[in-house]
């Protein structure tokens, strides 16, 4: 394993803790960052009775990926060429079914032709879950994959052990379509959903915290708890069926009441900028929203253009 970000730790604790592998290399540019994720693991790994297991930390990458049957590099997109035609260009041993999967879900199977061209058969694995180094994701010995969707591709020897992986992690495994454009739509798309939640999450906090005051712990819940309603309503439902709220009802006055509302918040001087970043959000993802009322249907033409004239105007014509 190359690499011990955020993605790369989940992995290796769930491959350990999961009894998935027999041995584990760990590699990281900080060799002592290595050493100390390894002794984690040994400690993950003493806690399964009977377990055998070997992990080892190695700060040379040709003894990383030598007679390793699987290479994953777990390093952000813009290193894995880099680093890639770095373990190349060191001539490890290549066992002839040796894969090499990186675990992005941007960056194609092309930064990996100096592998392939040593031997390696070469492909992808991206976990479609939200992973941070600051938060430790799952309950203790809860595997973070369980039930995640995983993007494949490659060629096809990489793609089955891609399969075998994702699918021994709990996993959903699927292929995105072969066109050019499809891997970057996918990822794309996993940021617009992942990033704009915490984007939006946090603006309905700062629009929430002037209403309620304190120390925003009383916000948060109550807003973490509309949230996971709307996620069990997305479950099982489309989402122009499952949106609620005044746009969903074309009420013009309770929208132009939140956006009168936004304005005199802001007038107080404090986060002046984030406030208006805000107000744009709204008003941006309230036109969103009204693209679903129109894909629903129901609701009359006129009503729907006035709403769109007034999210669509200034502060001061609210």
């Amino acid at each position: 394993m190359l690499g011990i970000g955020a993605v790369g730790r989940a992995l290796a604790r769930a491959l350990v803790g999961g009894g998935l592998v027999r041995s584990l290399r760990v590699w990281a540019r900080v060799e002592d960052s290595a050493v100390e994720f390894r002794d984690e693991l040994r400690e993950v790994c003493g806690t399964r009775a009977g377990r055998r297991l070997e992990v080892r930390a190695l700060g040379d990458l040709s003894d990383s990926c030598s007679g390793a049957d699987l290479v994953l590099f777990c390093v952000v997109d813009d290193s894995i060429g880099e680093l890639a035609t770095r373990v190349a260009a060191l001539e490890p041993a290549v066992d002839a079914d040796a894969v090499a999967l990186h675990l992005s879900g941007f960056a194609s199977t092309d930064v990996f032709e100096p592998l392939g061209e040593i031997g390696f058969s070469t492909g992808c694995l991206h976990p479609l879950i939200s992973l941070t180094n600051g938060v430790r994701p799952g309950g203790q010995g809860q595997s973070p994959f369980a039930g995640a969707h995983f993007a494949l591709g490659g060629d096809e020897r990489a793609r089955a052990r891609a399969h075998e992986l994702a699918t021994a992690l709990g996993g959903v495994p699927f292929e995105l379509a072969q066109h050019e454009s499809a891997r970057a739509l996918y990822h794309g798309a996993a940021s617009l959903l992942a990033g704009g939640v915490v984007a939006t999450f946090d603006a309905a906090e700062r629009m929430l915290a002037g209403a309620v005051g304190g120390d925003g712990t009383v916000a948060r819940a109550a807003l973490m708890g509309l949230l996971e309603s709307t996620v069990r309503n997305l479950k099982v439902g489309q989402a122009q069926d499952v949106l609620t709220g005044p746009v969903h009802r074309g009420d013009s006055a309770t929208v132009a009441g939140h956006l009168a509302a936004l304005a005199d918040l802001g007038m107080d001087g404090a986060e002046s900028g984030a406030l208006v970043r805000t107000e744009e959000l709204y008003r941006e993802l309230s036109l969103a929203m009204l693209e679903l009322v129109r894909r629903r249907g129901g609701t009359d033409s006129e009503t729907l253009d006035q709403l769109a004239v007034l999210l669509s105007s200034g502060p001061e014509n609210v």
